[in-house]
């Protein structure tokens, strides 16, 4: 898969960005490598502006081949060359976090591996529709279309699950057999998942019976 490496100084990723390689993932950056690799640790804008501000340049993010992102980072505080994780979040694109956590203003779809293995976090992450999931809830909560009560329980009356790779979203709806509300749940449910995620190309709905 695509994976995007920010790091909040040069050259703290190469460890990640190697075991993701081996691993037969394909690391992008969005940051300029030669500016990226001159830049000076100690300076707080020690990377160059994203590549997508630059001449001719391209943004990663633009397309939609990127799965997965990692930061690794030190320090409390948030530099330039992090940005990128902001963005990926924006996208809604799961953003892995090797480092310190405590204090920066990270992404709130981020996910800490401080000292676990990277290859797994980021596999792990890429296919989790968790935060997809969830805004779907959120929502059909809040038009009434269903009930806190029928989601909850060993034998709910509702169950929602999302699958996600970069070009399609996929929701299962379990439902009882017969239930009146299923073209209205499936309305409300795709419409919760393109404002969740306007930049995915292909958002899918399959509608199951519970068991």
């Amino acid at each position: 898969m695509d994976v995007l490496l920010i790091e909040s100084h040069p050259g703290l990723g190469r460890r990640a960005e190697a075991e993701l390689e081996l691993a037969g993932h394909r690391v992008l950056r969005c940051t300029d490598d030669d500016a990226r690799l001159d830049a000076a640790p100690s300076t707080p804008a020690g990377h160059a502006p994203c590549v997508g501000l630059r001449p001719g340049g391209a943004c990663p993010l633009d397309g939609d081949r990127v799965e997965a992102a990692v930061l690794v980072r030190v320090g409390p505080e948030l530099r330039t060359g992090e940005h990128g994780a902001i963005c990926a979040a924006r996208h809604r694109i799961p953003v892995v976090v090797s480092g310190e956590v405590s204090g920066a203003p990270l992404p709130p779809v981020a996910e800490a591996t401080l000292h676990g293995d990277i290859v797994a976090a980021v596999e792990r992450v890429a296919t989790s529709g968790t935060e997809h999931a969830s805004a779907v809830v959120r929502e059909l909560l809040s038009l009434g279309v269903v009930a806190r009560g029928e989601l909850e329980g060993d034998d709910p009356d509702v169950v929602f699950h999302v699958a996600r790779t970069a070009r399609r979203v996929a929701l299962t709806i379990w439902l009882r057999e017969a239930d009146s509300r299923e073209s209205e749940m499936v309305r409300a449910a795709g419409q919760a998942l393109r404002a969740h995620d306007p930049h995915v190309p292909v958002i899918d709905i399959i509608v199951r019976p519970l068991p």
